[in-house]
C-alpha cells in the first residue's frame, strides 16, 4: 500500500506456499496495483520488460487517511535522497 500511495511501480514475486503472499499478489495485479510474476517463472529482464508493457492504474487515497506528519517526512526524505 505504501508503493501504491505513493504511485510506484513495483513488480511483486510471491513466495511460494506462501498463501497470504499469492493473494495478494493476484489481488493487486488484477487490480492493476502492482504486477506480479510468480517465482518459478521469473526473469529479471522479461519481467520488468513486461512491467514496462503492465497498465498500472493507482488507487486514489487521500491524504487525511494517513498520518501526514509520517506521509510529509517520508516525501521529504525521499527527496533529500534524490538530490544525492
Amino acid at each position: 500500500m505504501d508503493l501504491a500511495r505513493l504511485r510506484k511501480k513495483a513488480i511483486l514475486v510471491p513466495t511460494p506456499g506462501q498463501p497470504e503472499q499469492e493473494y495478494l499478489g493476484k489481488y493487486l495485479h488484477e487490480k492493476k496495483w502492482a504486477f506480479t510474476v510468480a517465482q518459478e517463472d521469473f526473469d529479471l529482464e522479461q519481467s520488468l520488460n513486461a512491467a514496462r508493457d503492465h497498465e498500472f492504474r493507482f488507487p486514489e487515497m487521500p491524504l487525511e487517511i494517513f498520518p501526514e506528519k509520517a506521509v510529509e517526512d517520508l516525501l521529504n526524505q525521499l527527496n533529500r535522497e534524490r538530490m544525492i
